[in-house]
């Protein structure tokens, strides 16, 4: 299981490299200043969960749509048990809801791209109250065939979109600036 000491070691290393993003990350802060977990999504007022930034060889963005949420999305989700790392989150995520082979991705960087705190809605029918996440964002480059095999339960549909077409400026801007392709 991935512990706070990793996520707090994690949110320094990316505040290093941004550190004007500090204000956003106020929920995470505070909370990796308690003792509870923030890696099991069991935390009602907000966890961890890990998202990935596919591109593929035509520099196109993976995105899903979210039955849920009912939105297109990065590939994503809750942390596991078995995850040992935020990046093996991410990727285990993106493998599940896509069914693409995790073998042709390769990280882009060190660390996380993109670290967004986002307010997610009441779930009634999950017994979930309103509550936040923390999603450690990581970039990878794919080489692989597109043949998608989405994850029902959870993904509906999925695209490739230009880089430009990330709807998050922050996101959008540091993807472009990384020089991903």
């Amino acid at each position: 299981m991935i512990g706070n000491h990793d996520i707090a070691t994690t949110v320094e290393d990316y505040l290093d490299r941004h550190p004007g993003d500090k204000p956003g990350l106020d929920p995470l802060l505070d909370a990796l200043d308690g003792t509870e977990p923030l890696a099991t999504r069991t935390r009602l007022a907000g966890h961890v969960t890990c998202g990935a930034i596919v591109l593929n060889q035509d520099g196109k963005v993976l995105h899903i749509w979210h039955r849920a949420l009912d939105r297109l999305l990065l590939p994503g989700g809750h942390t596991e048990p078995e995850d040992a790392t935020l990046t093996e989150a991410a990727v285990r995520e993106f493998t599940e809801e896509t069914g693409l082979d995790p073998q042709f991705l390769t990280p882009i960087g060190d660390g996380p791209l993109h670290i967004d705190v986002h307010h997610i809605p009441d779930s009634p029918a999950k017994g979930e109250p309103e509550h936040w996440h923390a999603d450690f964002r990581y970039a990878f480059n794919y080489t692989g065939a597109s043949s998608l095999v989405l994850q029902d339960e959870e993904v509906t549909d999925a695209v490739w979109v230009p880089i430009e077409e990330i709807t998050n400026r922050v996101l959008r801007d540091r993807a472009t600036r990384s020089g991903i392709k």
